[in-house]
């Protein structure tokens, strides 16, 4: 499934209010008039420039091991998303999908932009490509929901123990040349602007995330999540 999200008003306030958070203006502290300025001309030059597309697909899991969930286009090697998708009940499935924004915000950098602009840009292009792979992500939860069926958070290559190199399983099952993203032999996406990701189905899912079952003291944990084991 391919989808044209669009990055709307109430959109553009969301990421202007996360770009924000991400360059550290948090708790009533706000930023100087020309960093507004350029914040707010980057943001709008993302979300008029984005070309946001995404895609998605289902498949059904074939095979579970300690180490490994086997689908039709790949094996997902994680152990601890193996576990996670065994303590699923019911038939299981996983959903790929890949976002993207493409690259044509970069223009509005110009020829020689200042650091400052630079990263001010680049956190809007980057806040962005999230929040349009939580459209796309929003699109696939529907479908899951309306089935009945329950599904884990998205995960991206690279969290917890899953390798960046399993980014080919991502794009073995997606063609994602039909979005324009394309995947080097370094397994890094282009556009940069890119989240890949998937995420388990089933009838039950127990634990939304593998911090269930990692160690509590890791950086990364997302909560502090707890498995019926």
């Amino acid at each position: 499934m391919i989808v044209k999200p669009q990055l709307g008003a109430e959109l553009i306030s969301e990421l202007h209010k996360n770009a924000l958070s991400t360059l550290g203006y948090q708790n009533r502290i706000a930023p100087g008039k020309d960093i507004e300025k350029i914040l707010s001309e980057s943001i709008d030059w993302v979300a008029q420039s984005s070309n946001a597309r995404g895609m998605y697909l289902a498949e059904k899991v074939a095979g579970i091991n300690k180490k490994e969930i086997i689908t039709e286009t790949g094996v997902i090697r994680s152990p601890r998303f193996a576990r996670l998708a065994g303590l699923c009940k019911g038939k299981r499935s996983v959903v790929f999908m890949i976002a993207t924004i493409g690259d044509e915000w970069k223009r509005g950098l110009g020829t020689d932009a200042s650091v400052l602009r630079q990263l001010l840009f680049d956190t809007a292009a980057s806040e962005a490509v999230e929040l349009v792979a939580g459209l796309v992500e929003r699109q696939w939860r529907a479908e899951v929901e309306s089935k009945g069926l329950k599904a884990s958070l998205r995960f991206s290559p690279g969290y917890c123990d899953w390798d960046l190199k399993q980014q080919s399983v991502i794009f073995n099952a997606l063609d994602a040349r039909n979005i324009g993203v394309e995947l080097t032999k370094y397994y890094l996406m282009i556009p940069e602007k890119t989240v890949s990701a998937v995420a388990v189905i089933a009838q039950d899912v127990p634990a939304p995330a593998p911090c269930a079952f990692c160690r509590k003291d890791c950086v990364w944990r997302k909560m502090s999540y707890q498995s019926k084991r």
